[in-house]
């Protein structure tokens, strides 16, 4: 009853101050102060998932094991690349900063400086990967500090998917060393491991990134396919007894 008799109380006294500028002015702005100062509470609570980065994973590990896989610069690999409807993909061998590869029935080679392709001869030609910065270890764990853990998926075969979260924002400051203040849907970066713990398969989806960088309409995918860890010895350079032409750009 008591209760109801202070509602009562509340309702006239809104109701009188009403009646007046003075009152309305002074409920028009209790009205906004308490609906930013709820704003304020949602965005910091809404985007605290963001904020758990790689680092705070698995009981403080600074990186899951898998990492150590990639360090290697030593395995076989598929690269493929989806831009809305087409669809470019490049197979070949890593090792080191040395590349063997082939790209639409076109072979390449790179010399962890220059570029060349095989034209009868081999031609040195312009950087012939395109979006090379995600075969880049470097690049790919930078991206990976900045990212938010999502989840896990474990299968019965000891495979394991790591899924993470990252920001168009964070992609351009990794990448471009550009700061911008996007508000659009996450990207997402899924890392499959074997059971030896070794990277097989990289999965970027990078929609909201691709269409801000009008890279895409709707669709930016890499996928990056990974064999034959440490088993790739040596990569011999195919131009030892071969002449090389140098051009200015190659197609």
């Amino acid at each position: 009853m008591k209760k109801k008799n202070k509602e009562i109380k509340s309702n006239q006294a809104i109701k009188e101050l009403l009646k007046t500028p003075r009152g309305q002015g002074i409920v028009f702005f209790a009205f906004y102060f308490f609906f930013f100062l709820f704003i304020a509470i949602l965005s910091r609570t809404g985007g605290s998932n963001r904020d758990l980065k790689v680092s705070d994973f698995q009981q403080g590990n600074s990186k899951p094991d898998y990492v150590d896989s990639l360090r290697l610069n030593s395995y076989e690999f598929v690269y493929t690349i989806t831009i809305d409807q087409n669809v470019y993909q490049y197979k070949g061998q890593r090792y080191l900063d040395k590349m063997l590869f082939e790209y639409n029935n076109q072979k390449y080679y790179y010399d962890g400086e220059k570029y060349y392709k095989q034209d009868g001869e081999w031609i040195e030609c312009d950087d012939s990967l395109a979006f090379k910065e995600y075969l880049d270890f470097d690049q790919v764990n930078l991206l990976l500090d900045v990212a938010s853990y999502d989840s896990m998926t474990t299968y019965e075969s000891g495979k394991i998917n790591y899924n993470y979260l990252l920001s168009s924002n964070s992609i351009f400051s990794v990448l471009k060393g550009m700061n911008t203040d996007y508000f659009e849907e996450p990207n997402s970066i899924v890392v499959g491991v074997n059971e030896d713990k070794n990277v097989e398969r990289v999965l970027f989806q990078l929609d909201s990134y691709g269409h801000l960088s009008q890279i895409c309409q709707n669709n930016f995918k890499i996928l990056l396919e990974f064999d034959q860890y440490g088993k790739v010895k040596e990569i011999e350079s195919p131009m030892d007894n071969c002449q090389i032409v140098c051009v200015d750009t190659c197609k």
